[in-house]
């Protein structure tokens, strides 16, 4: 038998041992929700031990470029050992979701526990009312009534703890999960970006071929590169540490759940909370737009402007639920009257879509690469208003994932800039061939905070 077989074989044996012993000589007759609590421990020591055998690897692995001594060797496994590093404390975090998630468990289990010794004692004082009640000498009847009242009690008390017990065991069921599953966003979150940074890097090392003995390798030239990686994947891991986590993503058929009470504080009717803006979706390559589109007259458009329609929404609270309006806007243009001969947007101008974005909410709109959008204010978390002249709808959508090309006078902004078509933005992980760079001078609407998209730029 194979080595590695055998001792996996050993390892289920001692396990499901393990879990026959733990299920037993308990006093709640729950033996399932014992072992539960066993292998959720087993899961969190597994998270910690793959956290410590990864920091490990990542080290070996410097250790290793070091001792080829070779420059483009070293340079990328000492920035690949930070990205391991930072992986290890992704899974000790996550440990500490399901370790919060085991201690709801055994909350259940401390109550069940409780309940099964109450019905322990009314069953002991059921045999004593049945004792008294038959005794050689004739019930004693002061004896009697006392036992009854007593039974009476501990039956009062079984019925209320009993219900006590069905609202702890769904509340802590699923303040546990939600604490579960919220880990498991936030270290999708971090491990993609880990991911892909990661995958820039690698990207950075050099394929050398048909080189002969006497041949030196060719100069690495990559430091400065691989450095601004790191950084950029520093900055990226920080915003991906502060998304909400919570924030559900959008079904086709399945409702919004409530907040869970246990779980998170409750939130208030008149609060919206967005998807986060700086994780941005992969672009959807499209036919290539010009610098400056003119914009299709919608029949929904009429002279007054549907985004001035929307100022107007804004001054009478109608969309008072979105968090943006509750904040002071970074910018409010006046009013302005669109020709209709001529569209001109009203507000902060015309912008091309460069990011697709799929609306979670019905305040907010879908972009596809290639939309035209007219937006009339920016808010302080990164969201913006504006009209789509593709589905004719008002809406918020996050404002980084639009370039602008047209101003409030209807002139071209920046045409030089805005001759990339949107296959050449691309998003992280994507490799082509090229020299690595940001895509912030292609991506102006930035907000303060926000990690730009980070890609491949072609030559």
């Amino acid at each position: 038998m194979d080595p590695t077989t055998h001792t996996r074989s050993l390892s289920h044996l001692a396990q499901g041992l393990r879990r026959t012993v733990i299920s037993s000589g308990r006093v709640s007759d729950n033996p399932h929700l014992n072992v539960l609590i066993q292998e959720e421990k087993d899961v969190v020591t597994a998270l910690q031990e793959i956290a410590r055998e990864k920091a490990e690897a990542g080290n070996y692995l410097t250790k290793w470029g070091a001792h080829e001594a070779e420059e483009d060797l070293v340079d990328i496994t000492a920035k690949l050992q930070q990205l391991y590093e930072k992986f290890s404390e992704v899974q000790i975090v996550l440990a500490e979701h399901h370790n919060t998630y085991r201690s709801h468990l055994k909350s259940i289990k401390q109550t069940e526990d409780s309940f099964a010794k109450l019905l322990k004692h009314q069953h002991t004082l059921e045999e004593k009312l049945e004792s008294l009640q038959h005794k050689r000498h004739g019930p004693d009847p002061r004896a009697v009534d006392a036992a009854r009242s007593e039974l009476a009690q501990a039956e009062a008390e079984i019925v209320s703890k009993s219900a006590e017990l069905r609202s702890l065991k769904r509340a802590a069921l699923r303040a546990g999960l939600d604490a579960q599953f919220d880990g498991m966003v936030e270290a999708a979150n971090k491990l993609s970006v880990i991911g892909n940074f990661g995958k820039h890097l690698s990207a950075q090392i050099p394929l050398v071929s048909h080189v002969k003995d006497s041949e030196p390798l060719p100069a690495y030239q990559n430091t400065v590169t691989t450095s601004q990686i790191l950084n950029d994947f520093q900055h990226a891991y920080a915003s991906a540490n502060q998304s909400n986590a919570s924030t559900l993503l959008p079904y086709l058929s399945v409702p919004a759940p409530t907040p869970s009470p246990q779980a998170t504080p409750a939130t208030p009717q008149t609060q919206h909370i967005p998807l986060p803006v700086p994780s941005l979706p992969r672009p959807v390559p499209a036919t290539p737009v010009e610098p400056a589109p003119a914009p299709i007259p919608s029949p929904q458009l009429q002279p007054s402007g549907p985004l001035n329609k929307i100022q107007q929404q804004l001054k009478e609270g109608e969309l008072g639920r979105h968090a943006s309006l509750v904040k002071k806007p970074v910018v409010k243009i006046p009013e302005i009257k669109i020709d209709t001969a001529k569209p001109v947007a009203a507000g902060l101008g015309l912008f091309v879509v460069c990011f697709a974005f799929k609306p979670g909410r019905e305040d907010e709109i879908g972009l596809e690469v290639g939309d035209v959008i007219a937006a009339t204010e920016t808010f302080e978390d990164g969201w913006a208003c504006g009209f789509s002249y593709r589905t004719g709808i008002t809406g918020f959508f996050p404002f980084n994932a639009v370039i602008a090309v047209v101003d409030e006078m209807g002139k071209p902004v920046s045409p030089a800039q805005n001759q990339r078509s949107p296959e050449d933005l691309l998003a992280v992980g994507d490799i082509s061939k090229g020299d690595y760079g940001l895509i912030r001078e292609t991506v102006q609407s930035l907000v303060d905070g926000h990690v730009p998209a980070v890609g491949m730029k072609e030559v």
